[in-house]
């Protein structure tokens, strides 16, 4: 499953939030941030197995949750706000 959003917020804080939220088992946690561009991208475990990678090229933020997803209904919600990614 896979969820594409843009926002206006910074690639730096959204990324942040990601990082930060103990729930998504961050880890392979990579950022680089040449000139006025961003790119960060992080594995994700537990109840989320998958990656998010988050891209800020001309002061749109981009992020890509990609979620492996074995069978069955899954609903998940990021820590941005206003971003909501639902399959079934």
């Amino acid at each position: 499953m896979v969820g594409v959003y843009t926002t206006r917020q910074s690639a730096t804080d959204v990324f942040d939030s990601y990082k930060s939220n103990g729930e998504l088992e961050p880890s392979d946690v990579k950022s680089l941030s040449p000139g006025s561009a961003f790119v960060g991208r992080m594995e994700i475990g537990g109840e989320y197995d998958g990656s998010i990678t988050v891209t800020s090229v001309d002061g749109t933020t981009h992020v890509v949750v990609v979620l492996k997803v074995g069978g069955g209904t899954a609903s998940t919600t990021s820590t941005a706000p206003s971003t909501t990614a639902t399959a079934g």
